[in-house]
């Protein structure tokens, strides 16, 4: 029991872990005005989340399609501040957290099916 809340608590950090580099992506997106902001640094995370994504276990409910998706069409949703930019974003980051929730209640029926078998 212990060791799947672990593997969840480590799936929510690096749910956390994207939304920030998503979140910073789409800051340097939409301000068009700060010179400090490069479009370098934008594709240097983008490229480390997709890699990190592509390099990590098979179980992990982030897909590089989704954060591709977020790069593609994220940018025509930029508001007034830097949390809430990107819709895409706030509905992806939802739907993992949900995945991981999913995952949470099938283990724990799973267990309840073997303890009534029994």
């Amino acid at each position: 029991m212990e060791q799947e809340e672990l593997k969840e608590k480590d799936q929510l950090q690096k749910i956390r872990t994207y939304e920030e580099g998503l979140e910073e992506i789409l800051d340097i997106r939409c301000s068009l005005y700060n010179p400090y902001k490069s479009r370098f640094r934008r594709y240097e995370i983008q490229d480390e989340l997709i890699s990190n994504v592509r390099n990590g276990p098979r179980d992990q409910v982030i897909e590089v399609g989704d954060l591709q998706k977020v790069y593609e069409y994220d940018w025509r949703f930029c508001r007034n501040t830097r949390k809430s930019n990107g819709e895409l974003r706030q509905l992806y980051a939802k739907t993992w957290k949900l995945k991981v929730e999913r995952d949470k209640h099938k283990n724990v029926v799973e267990k309840v099916k073997i303890i009534l078998t029994k």
